[in-house]
C-alpha cells in the first residue's frame, strides 16, 4: 500500500510505500498504480469508518491508559472484523469516516480562528494600554508606568 501524503520517516511504517507525487502527465504505469492505491484506500477508509462507528473511543482522542492502546486497538480491530464477517463494508462506512475527518479539521480550524482572534484582542489591549499611559504622562507631566499584569486600563503614577 502507498500513501501520497505521508511525509514521516521511512522506518515509521515498514509496509507503507512512499509515493512522491510527480508533476505533469503521469505514465500509464503510474496511473494504474494510483488506481490500485485508491481502491485500497477506499477499503481502509471504510474499515476505519466502521471501527469508528462501532467503538467511539477509536473515533476520538485516546484518553485512556496509553500503555494499553495497542492491545485495545487490536481488540477493536478483531471485533470489527467479526462484525464485517456478518455485515459487509459499504460506502456509508467510508462516508462516516470522511465526515469524522472533516469534523476534526473543522474543529482545528475553529480553534485556530479563536486563537487568532484572542491574539488580535490582546494586541489591541496592549496598544490601548500604551496609548493611555502616553496620554496620561503627557497630561500630567509625570511619568506613568504600565501594569502589564492587570487587564484594566489604569496606569498608576510612578513614584520617585
Amino acid at each position: 500500500m502507498g500513501d501520497k501524503g505521508y511525509v514521516g520517516p521511512q522506518d515509521d511504517t515498514h509496509s507503507l510505500t512512499r509515493v512522491t507525487p510527480k508533476r505533469g502527465i503521469l505514465s500509464q504505469q503510474d496511473q494504474v498504480r494510483n488506481t490500485s492505491i485508491d481502491r485500497e484506500r477506499v477499503a481502509v477508509e471504510q474499515f476505519l469508518g466502521r471501527i469508528s462507528r462501532l467503538w467511539t473511543t477509536m473515533a476520538r482522542t485516546w484518553r485512556w491508559e496509553h500503555g494499553h492502546f495497542d492491545t485495545d486497538f487490536r481488540i477493536a480491530c478483531l471485533l470489527t472484523n467479526e462484525h464485517i464477517s456478518t455485515t459487509e463494508l459499504d460506502p456509508e462506512d467510508g462516508d462516516f469516516y470522511n465526515q469524522l475527518l472533516h469534523s476534526f479539521v473543522s474543529a482545528a480550524e475553529q480553534r485556530r480562528q479563536k486563537r487568532t482572534a484572542s491574539a488580535r484582542i490582546s494586541r489591541h489591549i496592549r496598544k490601548v494600554h500604551r496609548l493611555t499611559c502616553s496620554v496620561l504622562t503627557w497630561l500630567s507631566g509625570r511619568p506613568m508606568i504600565l501594569n502589564t499584569r492587570s487587564n484594566d486600563l489604569t496606569c498608576p503614577v510612578h513614584t520617585e
